[in-house]
């Protein structure tokens, strides 16, 4: 994230277009074949290889029948998210830094995790040209850019109005000016991961309203605490807050829905989080 953040930044704003593309079921295409070649570049134990291809043929128990994959792996094996990185190492991140950067007349950066990437270019002759290609070079090896999930942007700071914004990584990044009126690149929570944040919020007070009220808090805090951990960036405090204020109120409401006399009001209810109180919303990383 900070690398990002930064790459966006330097110079003010020299990055000015991000290609922001979707892999359509990654896990689920890449070629087997060429997975097995591109491991045996940089493994020579035999013994290794062979396990890797057997998890690879490993099937999926789907009810009482057997699918065998001829493609892909199955995304909750605990090896998928690692061939996964492998094959798009040389697929893509070797591709941008050996054969697309030499022959651009701009900078161009790429940032991957797993399967989720963002390419950000100097000039848009340079981005353009890459857009163009990107999805012959994924067809090669058996991969597909979503049409519908990919677009390029132009990401600079507006003269006027907004300036257009981008996704990833479960962040919304857009550019604005700092106190001091410097222009800056922040990050907040997007509006898809913060809907899904909060209904886990609520889920969590549906499901167990009729524990004891220490297990329920002690539930409800390590769900705060795991969302302030990934959410709680510089910049993004607005964010926590909501998630902080959604938590309050939703184990209010279904404390007072256990039974049909109402179990607290709101003075009542004060008083419980003096004895029982959930985390307030914190800024973890203040350097990303």
């Amino acid at each position: 994230m900070s690398s990002l953040r930064s790459h966006c930044m330097r110079g003010r704003g020299r990055i000015k277009w991000i290609l922001d593309a979707d892999i359509q079921g990654c896990f689920d295409n890449f070629d087997h074949k060429t997975l097995r070649n591109l491991l045996s570049k940089r493994i020579k134990d035999r013994s290794l290889l062979r396990l890797i291809n057997l998890w690879l043929k490993a099937g999926i128990i789907d009810g009482k029948s057997m699918h065998r994959n001829s493609a892909g792996t199955p995304q909750g094996n605990i090896i998928s998210p690692l061939l996964c990185n492998i094959y798009l190492h040389y697929v893509l991140d070797e591709w941008i830094d050996k054969v697309v950067r030499p022959i651009l007349k701009g900078e161009i950066f790429i940032i991957r995790y797993a399967d989720d990437f963002i390419i950000g270019f100097e000039k848009e002759e340079d981005a353009r040209r890459v857009s163009r290609t990107l999805p012959k070079r994924m067809q090669k090896y058996g991969l597909t850019i979503h049409p519908e999930k990919s677009r390029l942007i132009r990401f600079m700071p507006a003269k006027r109005g907004k300036s257009q914004t981008f996704d990833f990584l479960g962040f919304t990044h857009y550019w604005t000016k700092s106190q001091k009126g410097y222009n800056v690149v922040k990050r907040r929570t997007c509006k898809k991961k913060m809907q899904k944040a909060l209904r886990k919020l609520r889920d969590c007070c549906i499901d167990n309203r009729h524990m004891k009220l220490k297990d329920q808090c002690k539930l409800l805090t390590s769900k705060l605490r795991g969302l302030y951990q990934y959410y709680g960036i510089r910049g993004n405090y607005l964010a926590l807050q909501r998630m902080y204020g959604d938590a309050k109120i939703s184990w209010f409401k279904w404390l007072n829905r256990r039974s049909q006399r109402k179990s607290y009001t709101w003075k009542g209810y004060g008083e419980l989080l003096k004895y029982l109180p959930l985390p307030k919303p914190k800024i973890v990383h203040a350097n990303v």
